[in-house]
């Protein structure tokens, strides 16, 4: 009976959704590694960080349902994430000139030297990633990843839920 269970155990295993939540974990764990290493852990949301700094004008956005839009997301969760990101100095939030009420978003020094080390760590978790990989196995994986995706934005779409 034991060895039924653990060959069943190993099945489940063994499949591409478990696989994936392997991946997941070790990915998670990698990169929490580096974000440790490089003194960034707990620096807020970086999609945030290099919103403002790669899409924004000036580096800003003029308003936080832009950046809510953008990442997909609640506008009450970018409300927190971006009282976190102003504590830390990484952003400032700046009157409007023609109203006072609009607040622009604005990336500060230290908020792009954090989104710099993102980068660091996101690029090095990459390059560990697909270590060993040839051009077609990355093009091969790349088309799966974007199956994949497709597949759950149309779930997504079913349920009335946008991804």
């Amino acid at each position: 009976m034991e060895n039924c269970c653990m060959e069943q155990g190993d099945a489940v295993l063994s499949t591409p959704a478990w696989q994936f939540r392997m991946l997941h974990l070790a990915h998670r764990t990698a990169t929490d590694a580096l974000l440790d290493k490089y003194g960034v852990r707990d620096c807020g949301h970086p999609f945030i960080l290099f919103l403002l700094e790669h899409c924004g004008s000036d580096g800003g956005f003029a308003m936080q349902k832009e950046l809510s839009r953008r990442l997909r997301v609640s506008p009450a969760s970018v409300t927190a994430a971006l009282k976190a990101l102003e504590k830390q100095g990484c952003i400032v939030r700046e009157a409007g000139e023609q109203d006072m009420r609009r607040k622009r978003i604005r990336i500060t020094d230290k908020g792009r030297e954090i989104a710099r080390r993102y980068v660091e760590v996101f690029t090095e978790v990459d390059e560990a990633m697909y270590s060993g990989f040839t051009d077609e196995e990355l093009r091969s994986v790349s088309a799966y990843f974007g199956r994949i995706t497709e597949n759950l934005r149309a779930l997504a779409a079913k349920e009335g839920a946008q991804c």
